[in-house]
């Protein structure tokens, strides 16, 4: 009899132990997450740009210049070697420019006027070109291919007498095309 309550008292203590050792375990666990979380959350604050007709966000570690009606972000980024080609760095760029729509050109027409020059590259940015909204005005964004694996992502919006061409350069059919260029896109927004 004395056996039998030994072992029963012996049984809830291992129930017990068992019981404190994963209340501790998911306590330390989930301090551990919310302290990831907090600096997760702190490496993806994004800094505002707020210009006289638009702002949008974009990620911290860009440098951004302005200059009268251009806006230029910059990033480094270390390339790893890859196949033939060694280790690289390169620069991240992404522009803005705001222009004067005096002649009230439309999207379509507008990207001809850009790129008609060119017989070969016209219709490759037409075939890729897509129509977006960015701040509910109508978008144009397209793919531009270009010499050495390099590509140019450009979104073209209308609004009110300007237009504003958002160019993002990138390697290896816009693989590395920067995160920052859809960020901007989607948090562009007009003033007035």
């Amino acid at each position: 009899m004395r056996e039998k309550g030994f072992t029963s008292i012996l049984l809830i203590l291992i129930v017990i132990l068992l019981a404190a050792g994963g209340i501790y375990y998911y306590n330390n666990n989930l301090q551990d997450e919310q302290l990831n979380l907090e600096i997760k959350t702190e490496d993806s604050r994004a800094q505002t740009y707020k210009g006289s007709s638009f702002l949008f966000e974009y990620p911290t570690g860009w440098n951004l210049k302005e200059d009268g009606q251009k806006i230029t972000l910059e990033k480094l980024q270390e390339l790893e070697a890859n196949g033939p080609y060694p280790a690289q760095t390169y620069t991240n760029t992404i522009t803005i420019t705001t222009t004067n729509n005096t002649s009230k050109t439309n999207l379509d027409d507008w990207l001809v006027n850009l790129y008609g020059d060119d017989k070969v590259l016209l219709p490759l940015i037409q075939k890729s070109a897509k129509r977006i909204k960015i701040d509910n005005a109508d978008a144009l964004e397209a793919e531009i291919p270009g010499s050495g694996g390099y590509y140019t992502h450009v979104a073209i919006v209308m609004y009110k007498d300007k237009v504003y061409e958002v160019n993002a350069w990138g390697l290896e059919g816009g693989s590395r095309i920067p995160e920052a260029y859809q960020d901007i896109l989607s948090t562009f927004k007009f003033n007035n």
